[in-house]
């Protein structure tokens, strides 16, 4: 099976940043791959910009997907977990909501190997994300704003 890994698009230059993760309560738990330690539902400020530009897939500090992302995951795996977090731009009077999906956290070999449609790679220090191609047809089918898609095998 061929894998991709799927991230927010680094050209963007003005994406949103959340400000209080030490507030979030698991939030260092979910740096280590233990993503289940984040509480279900929590609300974030980020950096106020009128240029700011809401991907739907975040990744730079928590990986979150919004609707359009969540619904292409659920069409293959209807019995994922997953965590809200609401961004709020309080100058600009905005807000978006994100989900969080609690992805299984295995090597990159084992995820291949055992045939995951979607994990978290548990190899690297950051948060890095590989799909199947079944995934990666099915959200490019949807035109999904601000995500890039690279070849890992």
């Amino acid at each position: 099976m061929k894998y991709f890994n799927i991230c927010q698009d680094v050209r963007i230059p003005y994406s949103v940043l959340m400000t209080n993760l030490n507030a979030i309560a698991g939030y260092y738990e979910y740096k280590r791959g233990n993503a289940s330690a984040l509480d279900d539902s929590f609300v974030s400020f980020v950096t106020s910009s009128p240029v700011n530009f809401y991907p739907d897939i975040l990744d730079r500090q928590i990986f979150m997907v919004k609707d359009v992302v969540k619904d292409v995951i659920e069409m293959f795996m209807p019995d994922m977990v997953y965590k809200s977090c609401c961004l709020i731009d309080e100058r600009n009077n905005k807000y978006e909501q994100y989900h969080i999906p609690m992805l299984d956290t295995v090597g990159m070999q084992h995820g291949m190997e055992w045939g995951y449609y979607i994990f978290r790679n548990k190899d690297l220090n950051n948060v890095e994300v590989f799909a199947s191609l079944e995934i990666v047809e099915a959200l490019l089918r949807r035109k999904p704003k601000g995500c890039r898609i690279q070849n890992s095998t």
